[in-house]
């Protein structure tokens, strides 16, 4: 018999025989450069750790790949289980997984992983470091997707073409990421449409029984993103957007639910009643996390040495870029960033690519993932006229060299996408 037990956000455990495994578990605490929480309390004590034998991380983002989290694993839990995750090139996660004493298996794409009687795993990379796992047993197919951006029918085929049959998908539902200003609702809106579009498509082509809404249960938590939870799909728009727009049933599991999978899932009415109460808390509770302030010298040096360091690994290919200006909000002050490194400039903040906070920009710049942070964790803004994209490409760049990822890579990626996207629209017309 095969059980699967909700943990949290994007985290779910998965029981057959002596298999126990643990997908992406962020049990608690903040993630993003405190920009998100999550929606309501895991329930998984750590003692629990004690019977699971395998963790899978689909990427290396913290709601996912939560250090805090697996640090608090007991030692004597981590010698007996096995981590699982995509052969990257940089094998950073397997590295960090191993000096903490986990045993860790890289899984290869095309091949199929025997994790105990009657259990096997399919794990497959996709864009921007992340992956998704097949997971069969005797009594169903679970395709877990999570943040994966498969949002065109013949991804969904190609899916179908290494699973074969999925009987439970579990998605993402809702937006994760800055779509928008403050008070631009309509772009807020568009983004959660959009979303909710890419499930449809999952749901129709790769055909399953079950669609579980999952990897959406946070909520933007600090003064500078907290708006951006105005225009979020909740869990309950999700269900009712399944049910009037695919033939799936929804399957809504609050943390600590179990279902035994080879009967009917749990009760969606009492799970959406818990997570209505949790939305309403958030509402009326306001922001966790307040803006720190950073010496502006501090935030050069730091910017200086965030050049350095892309330099050195890029080389020619960064002078290609256009210097980038950043209003910092709270010292009254605009900073520009190029090839060379960073300087303060007269500039007033309506005439800058991005608006933010000093200890925002210096997050940015503490590592190669910084920017992707920012991205994600949407504690900016970004004045009219389209020109955040001068300052995400110093940020785009870094996080490839953040995966191992050069300038042959980088040109592969945009190929592909561009490929991607002709073939959307191809599709669309």
């Amino acid at each position: 018999m095969a059980t699967l037990e909700f943990v949290n956000h994007a985290s779910y455990l998965l029981e057959h025989g002596p298999v126990t495994l643990l997908c992406d578990p962020w049990l608690e605490g903040p993630a993003f450069d405190f920009g998100w929480d999550l929606l309501t309390d895991t329930r998984l004590s750590h003692d629990r750790f004690g019977q699971i034998t395998h963790i899978w991380f689909s990427h290396e983002h913290p709601d996912h790949f939560s250090p805090p989290s697996i640090n608090k694993i007991p030692a004597e839990a981590r010698a007996r289980i096995t981590v699982l995750f995509q052969n990257s090139l940089d094998h950073k996660v397997a590295k960090y997984c191993g000096k903490l004493g986990f045993r860790v298996i890289e899984m290869n794409p095309g091949e199929w992983l025997e994790l105990g009687p009657g259990v096997q795993a399919l794990c497959e990379p996709h864009d921007n470091g992340d992956s998704w796992l097949a997971v069969r047993t005797p009594q169903s197919s679970i395709l877990n997707l999570n943040d994966c951006v498969v949002n065109s029918e013949a991804e969904c085929r190609s899916i179908v073409g290494k699973v074969t049959k999925v009987d439970v998908l579990a998605s993402q539902f809702s937006y994760a990421n800055w779509v928008g200003n403050r008070g631009d609702r309509a772009a807020m809106t568009a983004a959660a449409r959009d979303k909710l579009g890419w499930f449809r498509t999952q749901i129709l082509t790769l055909r399953p029984k079950y669609v579980m809404p999952f990897a959406s249960f946070t909520f933007f938590s600090h003064e500078d993103n907290f708006y951006l939870n105005e225009g979020m799909t909740t869990i309950a728009g999700a269900v009712e957007y399944i049910r009037r727009e695919t033939p799936a049933e929804p399957v809504v599991l609050y943390p600590g639910d179990r279902w035994d999978l080879s009967a009917k899932p749990p009760d969606v009415e009492k799970a959406l009643h818990q997570y209505a109460a949790d939305y309403e808390r958030v509402k009326r509770g306001g922001p966790r996390h307040r803006s720190r302030l950073v010496r502006l010298d501090t935030v050069v040096e730091h910017g200086n040495a965030f050049a350095r360091t892309l330099r050195g690994k890029n080389g020619a290919l960064l002078k290609l870029f256009p210097p980038t200006t950043i209003f910092l909000e709270d010292h009254g002050q605009a900073v520009a960033l190029s090839s060379s490194g960073l300087r303060t400039v007269a500039r007033d903040r309506t005439r800058c690519d991005l608006v933010c906070k000093s200890d925002a920009l210096d997050y940015c710049f503490s590592s190669e993932w910084g920017g992707r942070t920012l991205d994600i964790n949407g504690r900016f803004q970004a004045p009219a006229g389209g020109r955040y994209a001068k300052f995400k490409v110093y940020m785009t760049l870094a996080n490839f060299n953040n995966r191992g990822e050069g300038f042959r890579e980088i040109l592969t990626t945009v190929y592909r996408r561009g490929r991607k996207k002709l073939r959307r629209l191809a599709t669309r017309s």
